[in-house]
């Protein structure tokens, strides 16, 4: 069963910075617990944290570094309203709950949320009142993906026919605008398409650069500077949900559109 019901109030600290290498073996552990109990709404999510990783261990060859820039990890602590059918496995509903979220943009947390452990009760569940919920206190470690201002990110060049951006896809996850005039600045040109400094087409290439935006309000994508070519070989990686290109939010899910600046 899917937990529909809100949280009260949620609070994170001891956030810091998590290298590619642990952020794939917690990737890792994280799937292999989760598979075990998960909830239907986390089994759909799994496919594309599972992309995840492969888009880590992919870029392990290239450079160990590329990712380190852009994951936190973190301790939680949350107020949530499980369904009553929680109530004699809290730590279930705690575990389904998180499920929910799992991979969305979460303000509070200020990044989105891509695994999650250790989650413990720490109020037992009581009945609020007359309503058909079941309060809940918790703790729970996680870890996101929190890039900050001039972070080094990498992806994949998505869409490059539109001359006044390029679309790069950031671990299957999240579309980032590269805007014109960064691109121009790097040694890049526009002739139906957008070519690389090496005079090749630059769609589907691995491509490094620095966050310049990394909200996701209503403005649309992320955007990012300093462009730089990494690869043409194509990935390995094979996206297998027909949403991984969303960048969605606990408070609305929808797909993104980036913004045309003239």
């Amino acid at each position: 069963m899917s937990n529909t019901a809100a949280f009260r109030f949620a609070t994170f600290y001891k956030k810091k910075s998590i290298s590619q290498h642990e952020v794939s073996q917690q990737i890792q552990i994280f799937l292999e617990d989760v598979e075990k109990d998960a909830s239907t709404s986390l089994l759909a999510r799994l496919p594309r944290v599972r992309s995840i990783l492969t888009h880590l261990n992919e870029a392990a060859p290239i450079n160990t570094q590329l990712y380190d820039e852009i994951f936190e990890q973190f301790d939680g602590k949350i107020e949530i309203h499980l369904h009553p059918c929680f109530l004699q496995n809290t730590r279930k509903g705690i575990n389904t709950f998180l499920g929910d979220v799992l991979l969305q943009y979460w303000p509070e947390l200020d990044g989105n949320l891509i695994s999650f452990s250790s989650c413990v009760p720490t109020l037992e569940g009581d009945m609020l009142g007359v309503n058909p919920y079941v309060q809940c206190k918790c703790s729970f470690k996680g870890i996101s993906l929190a890039p900050k201002k001039d972070a080094r990110g990498v992806g994949r060049v998505e869409r490059n026919s539109d001359a006044s951006y390029i679309v790069v896809l950031t671990l299957s996850l999240v579309n980032v605008v590269i805007k014109q005039k960064y691109l121009e600045k790097h040694g890049f040109t526009y002739d139906g398409s957008w070519i690389g400094p090496d005079n090749k087409n630059i769609l589907g290439a691995l491509m490094e650069f620095k966050f310049d935006q990394t909200t996701t309000d209503e403005n649309g994508a992320w955007t990012a500077k300093s462009p730089k070519i990494l690869s043409h070989e194509p990935s390995q990686v094979v996206n297998t949900d027909e949403n991984s290109i969303k960048v969605t939010s606990t408070r609305k899910s929808r797909s993104r559109s980036p913004r045309r600046t003239g």
